[in-house]
């Protein structure tokens, strides 16, 4: 800009991204920045804006269809049943917590899931177990700034909180900052006839291939069991 003869530099908007390879960088492209982002690939080995395929992961990133009744509040059982059941088989599978994130736009959610995970989960060193919730799980603004290499959303609600929802999904800012906490995958978890119809969410239902809880479930299943072959 220029004041009088002198030219003033007053900044630009973000325009190079370095954290989240696809389906992330391009539903938040889409949703936030116009389509003006540059991706940015801090390892040439790898595919550019593809997830890594050699660590252990669940499979390509997904809306993973949960619907259900929503009490309290925002809170669906269903999908917090998955998230723990999705949990304990992973731990059982690694003897570690993952390197994961669990957010949500929602405080009830937040609080009723960290409460049953710490009471229903079978791992065994229950002081970390309780560490790593506090940690690496929250409502969508506890985790500004900070990423991780996978990111699950429950996102909660059903149509009777559906003005719940509509906050939520009003602006782009949530599901932007979600999706780009998720360095290399991403699992929404919701009911996609309620939040894929709404703005911005419709561009993440576009782009994410929907699987249900069962076939997520499978995704941890299956690699146990080509483990257990491979013995």
């Amino acid at each position: 800009m220029l004041q009088g003869s002198v030219e003033t530099w007053i900044g630009s908007p973000l325009r190079v991204h370095r954290r989240c390879v696809e389906p992330m960088f391009g539903i938040a492209n889409a949703i936030a920045y116009e389509n003006k982002m540059i991706f940015f690939n801090p390892s040439p080995e790898l595919p550019k804006r593809q997830p890594e395929t050699a660590a252990f992961h669940l499979g390509p990133s997904s809306w993973v269809q949960v619907a259900g009744e929503a009490k309290p509040r925002q809170f669906v059982q269903e999908q917090a049943d998955l998230v723990i059941e999705m949990l304990d088989l992973m731990v059982k599978r690694e003897n570690s917590l993952p390197d994961l994130y669990i957010i949500t736009p929602f405080k009830q959610i937040k609080n009723k899931v960290i409460e049953q995970i710490v009471g229903r989960v079978g791992f065994s060193r229950k002081g970390e177990l309780k560490k790593w919730c506090n940690a690496n799980i929250g409502t969508v603004h506890t985790f500004q700034g900070k990423e991780e290499k996978a990111v699950w959303l429950v996102l909660g609600c059903d149509r009777k909180t559906g003005g719940a929802a509509d906050w939520a999904a009003g602006k782009p800012n949530l599901l932007n900052v979600a999706l780009t906490r998720a360095k290399q995958w991403v699992f929404v978890i919701g009911d996609r006839e309620l939040w894929g119809r709404k703005l911005f969410f419709k561009v993440a239902a576009q782009r994410l291939g929907m699987i249900s809880g069962e076939e997520f479930k499978e995704r941890v299943l299956g690699k146990e069991r080509l483990s257990e072959q491979s013995v």
